[in-house]
């Protein structure tokens, strides 16, 4: 479980030069990349990206809205700050720069489910690596990424289920995520409501499910 970091160096790429496979861990609204967009245009590039090497291509740890950002304008050179880490590492150090802001549940979700599978550590050493003291935290984490049905995750992405709203539409069976998901939507449920939703539906029998999303 290496994760040393030995060294940290600052370079300026052009943006089509840095890869972007921590996208699959993180949310962007639209509209949140839209303002991202507006900031860079206006006050410049205020922070620089974090990334690692992987073989020869760097990939973006944190500030992947600011490269997207920088792309849309046409930039032809970001600053970046290089740390010579491990996937494992940059997953934990994606988290910590993300400890002011936070991470939502759904993201943390995420990375537990990378290092779970593709790093291939226990979900003990998940939650040593995020300062938890149980491993239920990891189990949790893990449960609510891999009970998520690929129509709900979509809807999430697009911005049209918060990720706080999706952790309640995940106690449902996967096949009826996407009807629930689908009633938020329209209804423009908040997150207490869509709980009280889940809530009404697990506690009805099954072939009452639709008349209970009707009548929402």
């Amino acid at each position: 479980m290496g994760m040393t970091e030995t060294a940290t160096s600052g370079v300026e790429v052009a943006p089509s030069e840095l890869g972007e496979s921590f996208a699959s861990l993180r949310l962007c609204a639209p509209d949140a990349q839209q303002r991202m967009r507006r900031s860079l245009s206006r006050l410049g590039q205020l922070t620089a990206l974090q990334a690692y090497r992987v073989d020869r291509r760097l990939e973006v740890v944190d500030g992947l809205k600011r490269l997207w950002a920088a792309r849309e304008l046409g930039w032809a050179r970001v600053r970046v700050e290089v740390h010579a880490l491990d996937s494992v590492g940059a997953k934990v150090r994606l988290w910590r720069c993300n400890t002011v802001g936070g991470l939502s549940e759904l993201e943390e979700a995420w990375v537990v489910r990378s290092l779970y599978r593709e790093d291939h550590l226990s979900q003990g050493q998940i939650a040593r690596l995020f300062d938890r003291a149980d491993k239920s935290w990891a189990c949790r984490r893990l449960a609510l990424a891999e009970e998520l049905s690929d129509e709900l995750m979509a809807q999430v992405r697009l911005g049209l289920v918060s990720a706080t709203a999706c952790r309640e539409l995940v106690r449902l069976p996967r096949g009826n995520q996407e009807e629930a998901g689908q009633a938020v939507v329209w209804r423009g449920l908040t997150t207490r409501q869509t709980r009280t939703l889940v809530e009404a539906l697990l506690a009805a029998p099954h072939e009452q499910w639709a008349k209970v999303l009707e009548q929402v």
